[in-house]
């Protein structure tokens, strides 16, 4: 679709085989030392992620069923620095999501299993991640071992498989004796955004639109939901768009997370699990 030279872009599969995705790209890389220019290998990786994002931008002219994209973390073995691919590859898909129309979540995956600690120390690395230590702080460790306790017990009938996956996800951060407050904090924002559209279709909405504010604010507006479960709703909102953040013209203070948010946080998990499992 986007090739920008024979060396590297973005490609369209028409035959996309037994694949059930909407769409099938492959996207070509160069290695560092196939660069012959003065040009940086990074700035070339750069560029083919921008083929990547300008190829879904011109898909979505032609198709609204684009909700989400699979994306391997590419050119990991290629010589790059995994570092710089992680910044590159966070970079370009924030942007991407604040772009577009209809996307709401890129997934990442990683196929190159013997590297996985060394992709997700340069996650937490360039996100600036933070660390809390439960069995340092009496409080954080009872919500932790609450939330825990609700999740293991199955106490959510027949979730969807998007919610499934939320609480595995959050099940799996909870479970590490240091927890990253933005990880917990970006899962509390996915999990919220799954109860929102669960509740949204429960009072007769069967495909709700927009994002989470939207989802929230319908909510609100239908007044079958109480509004403090409501508020803890948008708690988990808020603190989730803090938690992957790479700007650094932050103008508000504090401009980060810090330690104490983590009570708040997990606060308004227990409460929201509790409420969904039980609607009480």
């Amino acid at each position: 679709m986007l090739v920008p030279q024979p060396g590297f872009g973005t490609f369209r599969l028409l035959n996309k085989g037994r694949f059930p995705g909407e769409e099938l790209l492959l996207v070509r890389i160069p290695g560092p030392r196939s660069i012959s220019n003065n040009e940086q290998p990074i700035s070339v990786y750069r560029r083919a992620l921008w083929t990547l994002f300008g190829s879904l931008a011109a898909l979505e002219l032609r198709n609204d069923r684009l909700k989400s994209m699979a994306l391997p973390l590419l050119g990991g073995t290629r010589g790059y620095e995994i570092k710089d691919l992680m910044r590159a590859i966070l970079e370009q898909s924030l942007s991407w999501l604040k772009a577009t129309r209809v996307m709401n979540a890129v997934n990442f995956y990683l196929i190159d299993q013997p590297h996985i600690d060394e992709w997700a120390l340069a996650m937490d690395e360039v996100l600036g991640r933070k660390f809390v230590d439960t069995a340092q702080n009496a409080l954080i460790g009872a919500l932790r071992d609450e939330i825990l306790a609700r999740l293991t017990a199955n106490t959510i009938e027949s979730p969807s498989d998007n919610l499934r996956k939320c609480l595995e996800s959050l099940c799996e951060t909870l479970q590490r004796q240091r927890i990253s407050i933005d990880r917990i904090a970006t899962d509390g924002r996915r999990l919220a955004e799954c109860i929102a559209i669960a509740l949204l279709k429960e009072q007769g909405i069967a495909h709700p639109k927009g994002h989470l504010a939207d989802h929230i604010n319908e909510l609100r507006h239908r007044k079958q939901t109480a509004p403090w479960i409501i508020s803890h709703l948008d708690c988990l909102r808020a603190f989730g768009n803090e938690g992957v953040h790479l700007s650094d013209e932050i103008t508000y203070r504090p401009p980060r997370l810090r330690d104490d948010d983590l009570v708040p946080i997990l606060a308004s998990l227990q409460r929201v699990i509790a409420f969904f499992a039980t609607r009480d």
